[in-house]
């Protein structure tokens, strides 16, 4: 596999919010955007324009948030990355379970546990120590 490159970009994005794109050998591979949950309207309209493959939701672009309500903004949610520092309410999630493919958490506090009605359901990366 070739060279690996992570480029992060924030300028003229709505808040906080920032783009991440993977790029391997060349091509792109993954394009995230973290959103800004108090921006959720722009940042849905940024997600609608199709050019990105995931979502992010992390404490770095919202500390201290308390709830997945901003997912709510947002349709044909397909691939979802949750890095909080508090446990929240998953059920915003579940609102999309038809047509999420991909679920990764690595802050050990919001794993996906009960998957039932997550039709599509790809992979899911619960990381816990």
């Amino acid at each position: 596999m070739g060279a690996q490159i992570m480029v992060s970009i924030a300028v003229g994005l709505p808040g906080r919010a920032r783009v991440t794109e993977t790029v391997v050998s060349g091509s792109l591979i993954n394009r995230t955007l973290y959103i800004d949950a108090s921006k959720s309207a722009e940042c849905a309209e940024l997600w609608n324009s199709g050019c990105y493959t995931q979502i992010g939701i992390s404490c770095v672009e919202n500390p201290g948030l308390n709830n997945l309500d901003c997912l709510d903004a947002f349709d044909r949610v397909t691939s979802l990355h949750v890095m909080l520092d508090k446990q929240v309410d998953l059920s915003p999630v579940a609102r999309h379970s038809n047509e999420l493919k991909h679920y990764f958490c690595n802050d050990e506090l919001n794993d996906l546990v009960d998957l039932r009605g997550f039709t599509s359901l790809e992979s899911i990366s619960n990381i816990r120590n």
